[in-house]
């Protein structure tokens, strides 16, 4: 039973992608050939007929029968193809548990992949998708009743169908977009959803995530985005904290965990209703929880980077899931180093300060000169010299050029630089990485100090003021 009706499934999903594929090129190729007759029809008697015979509205000139069979075969290939992968992946193999289930979301996985696709040139909220996103979710629906509720097998499938698009592309579904000064008085809340549907008319009326003032946003304005982070905690707590049975979907979630714990950790701060604000969220209980449990999931998953099976798995892209993960786990450990001073029990013996100094020099290894090639962007000098330094390098410098210049101003560089002052003039560890510990930091410290610490930080400050002053003289 459950056969057949997964293989009606990947019938009507080759049906309305070969509709999906068709409709799009048809809209197009005649928006191409619209604006094309525009500019090469001229304005005299006949201009209308002129103009229309320049365009394919004709379904059957557009798509002649041969060429309609030929595509309708092509996708019939592609979904067999597809299908033929995916069942041998989750069902045709000793190891397969649960086959009821995936009958029903290897379906679903042939019609994830060809979303993807879709994915990277649309956005995952748009309604010009949303057809194909419900059947995904019945499709969903179908099979996660037959998985234990002691299984995070659930869970990853959930995170493959529903948040991988938006951890993939490092973005959240879209707000409840707020419409710009200038047009308030005369531009209704509701078209924003509409209007960014055209890529040059929603950024001209409405704010997404680009929003600079608190005072411009209604109080539903993050509800779309927060709802998915709570559903992606959900996902993560289940994948922390319950088994996964099935062998190979243990090995997906292996490979999976350190980009979705990644990505989570980097979008908490949108928890808060306006431009994004962790440190907001610092005196809510429910975000100090929310940390507290992530720093524990993320150090428990970082000793399976010990595991020579799990270290096999990841091949060459080990270097990549470590950062990924000590990415995450930095992450966590800011927000506590913050989270104490405000509470007034930070300890430089406590976790979150250790943590963060032993991730941190791991992520970038001894400093051997490395900033001065960094920021000369002399990749090749740097990776030599890192691997000479053999266990003292950084995982870091083993990433794609472009990689390696994004973590490093973000984790390392930037607003990275004020834990490294705290670390090495307060706690007196060594903290590897350059990072700017002059005055434009503790001016970046000071102007945000009551944001985000108690007054017990006051004179904590005055400290760090006092010994980068003392610096700069000598």
């Amino acid at each position: 039973m459950e056969i057949m009706i997964s293989l009606l499934l990947i019938v009507l999903i080759w049906l309305l992608m070969s509709v999906y594929l068709i409709v799009t090129l048809y809209i197009v190729i005649n928006v191409v050939k619209c604006v094309k007759a525009l500019f090469t029809t001229m304005p005299r008697r006949g201009y209308k007929q002129r103009f229309v015979s320049k365009l394919s509205l004709n379904i059957r000139t557009f798509l002649p029968k041969r060429r309609f069979i030929q595509l309708i075969i092509v996708m019939a290939l592609i979904n067999i193809g597809l299908y033929g992968m995916s069942r041998n992946s989750w069902i045709d193999n000793e190891e397969a548990l649960h086959v009821k289930a995936k009958h029903y979301l290897v379906a679903g996985d042939v019609l994830s992949r060809q979303l993807e696709v879709v994915y990277a040139i649309i956005h995952p909220d748009s309604y010009k998708i949303r057809p194909l996103v419900w059947l995904l979710q019945g499709i969903y629906a179908l099979g996660e009743q037959y998985l234990p509720s002691d299984d995070s097998e659930k869970a990853m499938w959930y995170y493959r169908f529903f948040i991988y698009p938006y951890a993939s592309k490092d973005i959240l579904p879209y707000s409840n977009l707020a419409v710009k000064e200038y047009f308030r008085p005369y531009m209704p809340h509701f078209l924003g959803h509409i209007f960014v549907e055209f890529p040059p008319l929603g950024p001209m009326f409405f704010y997404d995530n680009g929003i600079q003032n608190d005072k411009l946003v209604d109080k539903d304005y993050r509800e779309p985005q927060i709802r998915f982070l709570t559903k992606s905690f959900e996902i993560l707590e289940e994948l922390s904290t319950k088994p996964i049975h099935d062998p190979n979907m243990y090995r997906a979630y292996l490979q999976a965990y350190p980009g979705f714990a990644f990505f989570y950790s980097l979008k908490q701060g949108y928890y808060y209703n306006g431009f994004q604000n962790r440190q907001a969220l610092y005196k809510e209980p429910w975000f100090v929880e929310q940390d507290r449990k992530q720093l524990a999931w993320y150090l428990d998953f970082e000793k399976k980077f010990t595991d020579e099976k799990v270290q096999k798995l990841y091949g060459k892209r080990l270097a990549k899931n470590k950062v990924l993960l000590y990415c995450a786990l930095l992450s966590m450990t800011e927000d506590f180093i913050e989270i104490t001073h405000i509470n007034h029990t930070f300890s430089c013996e406590g976790e979150p300060m250790q943590t963060y100094v032993r991730v941190r020099n791991l992520l970038v290894g001894e400093n051997a000169n490395k900033a001065p090639l960094l920021r000369s962007s002399k990749y090749k000098e740097l990776r030599q010299l890192n691997a000479s330094q053999k266990e003292k390098g950084g995982v870091l410098f083993e990433l794609s050029n472009q990689e390696i210049d994004t973590l490093y101003f973000s984790y390392i560089s930037g607003y990275g630089g004020m834990y490294k002052h705290i670390g090495t003039k307060v706690c007196n560890y060594s903290i590897y990485g350059n990072s700017h510990d002059g005055a434009d930091n503790i001016t970046y410290v000071e102007k945000n100090a009551e944001k985000f610490v108690a007054n017990r930080y006051q004179e904590f400050l005055e400290k760090i003021n006092k010994t980068t002053k003392t610096g700069e003289k000598q």
